[in-house]
């Protein structure tokens, strides 16, 4: 999923760094797009492992709701997760394997928008002979602690986005690109709870796979 072009924009990204602050910079209030995703990690055993994912992805800024199909590559095993995030009711519901996991989320806040402290990092021209200029944002989060990376076009639109921290002795890297993204929500009821959750499902604490996916989702 990740090719030399795309290594060598994050490369420059990292080259271009300076001290400005951001502005205000949401992304749209609904899309739907496709994410490609790579994460190394090593603990301090030495263990190393390597995850890739590739995630279909819908966000509804109106409704407070977040749905993704994500297809998530560990060595030889691939594993296919279902995740509604429905933040407007506080509950989200994942399945796999055909069992649904129940757990409840934090609130809304401030999804979906690069956070005041952030600074701007630096700007790049995407592509050959293209007038799209790219602006890359850089903030710091607490839970995991993390340093995050994120490239947007002018109206905000995510296109790359480095994420680097720790988690429970757990170093980890993550490099993430969003592709095929188009405005509105093509199919709404991919937000309904499906029936295996209304009859059958657990509860749960919501696991390490649903932070590979942008850290504004």
């Amino acid at each position: 999923m990740c090719t030399v072009t795309m290594w060598k924009c994050l490369a420059f990204m990292c080259a271009l760094a300076t001290t400005a602050h951001s502005d205000s910079c949401c992304v749209p209030t609904q899309f739907e797009c496709s994410e490609g995703t790579m994460t190394g990690s090593a603990d301090d055993d030495g263990n190393t492992a390597l995850a890739q994912a590739l995630i279909k992805f819908s966000f509804d800024g109106n409704g407070k709701r977040v749905y993704s199909v994500e297809q998530v590559i560990v060595g030889n095993q691939s594993d296919t997760y279902t995740i509604l995030q429905l933040y407007n009711q506080g509950q989200q519901y994942v399945i796999h394997n055909g069992v649904c996991s129940r757990g409840s989320l934090e609130t809304w806040g401030n999804k979906g928008c690069i956070p005041d402290t952030a600074t701007v990092s630096g700007t790049y021209q995407l592509g050959y002979g293209q007038n799209i200029w790219i602006t890359t944002y850089s903030w710091s989060i607490p839970s995991p602690t993390a340093s995050v990376s994120l490239g947007v076009t002018d109206n905000c639109v995510p296109v790359v986005e480095i994420f680097t921290g720790q988690q429970e002795g757990t170093s980890f890297l993550a490099l993430q690109g969003f592709q095929n993204i188009t405005l509105g929500i093509k199919d709404p009821s991919v937000f309904v709870v499906p029936d295996i959750c209304k009859h059958q499902s657990t509860s749960v604490p919501v696991p390490m796979y649903r932070r590979r996916r942008s850290t504004l989702f």
